[in-house]
């Protein structure tokens, strides 16, 4: 702005801002009652895979796989950080997979398995972009919180499943799908309710 544009503006007892009052940072609230659910939020993109896993990924959701996970997007900023919660029931066995962005993961409740690892509530990981990660939710399941940043859209590819691992996985599947069921909310967000 040139002197005589605020001089202009001041007369007119317009109210002008400096470029540091433009600046000032604001706080920005998001509400779990607010959340979508990632399925339609269209944050996730289209998976890659071969039409072998693709066979594979049919009956693991044939089966049910569908009920032992949720997903909500929590906060989406274009250009900005990105969050969602993920509700991991007991036993659930994610694919393994990669995303073409980074991503942090932080445990909120309960528990996962990653090989040889247990990570509990308080615990995390970091996964670099094109890596391959598997997990399987514990005994009572486990709450995750998963952050990334600059990203539009997620884009997800899954690898060939060996033929052992898919068989782990489809009777996991089968052995838990009615428990999962009947689990409706998650402990988050059964909190987060009970408040109203």
């Amino acid at each position: 702005m040139t002197e005589e544009t605020i001089e202009n503006s001041r007369s007119a007892d317009v109210e002008v801002k400096t470029q540091a009052e433009l600046r000032k940072p604001s706080i920005s609230f998001f509400w779990a009652k607010d959340a979508i659910d990632n399925s339609i939020s269209g944050f996730r993109g289209t998976g890659t895979s071969s039409p072998e896993t693709q066979k594979m990924l049919a009956a693991l959701r044939d089966a049910g796989r569908d009920e032992g996970l949720t997903s909500h997007l929590l906060v989406r900023q274009n250009g900005g950080f990105s969050l969602l919660i993920l509700w991991i029931k007991p036993n659930y066995p994610l694919p393994r997979h990669s995303h073409d962005s980074d991503c942090m993961y932080y445990v909120v409740s309960g528990s996962i398995l990653m090989g040889d690892k247990t990570l509990r509530a308080g615990d995390g990981f970091f996964v670099p972009r094109d890596c391959l990660y598997v997990y399987t939710g514990g005994a009572d399941g486990a709450e995750l919180l998963e952050v990334r940043h600059n990203v539009d859209i997620i884009h997800t590819y899954l690898p060939p499943v060996p033929e052992k691992r898919f068989q782990a996985e489809i009777e996991l599947v089968k052995a838990n799908v009615e428990r999962w069921k009947e689990m409706q909310v998650s402990p988050t967000f059964a909190a987060n309710r009970a408040g109203d």
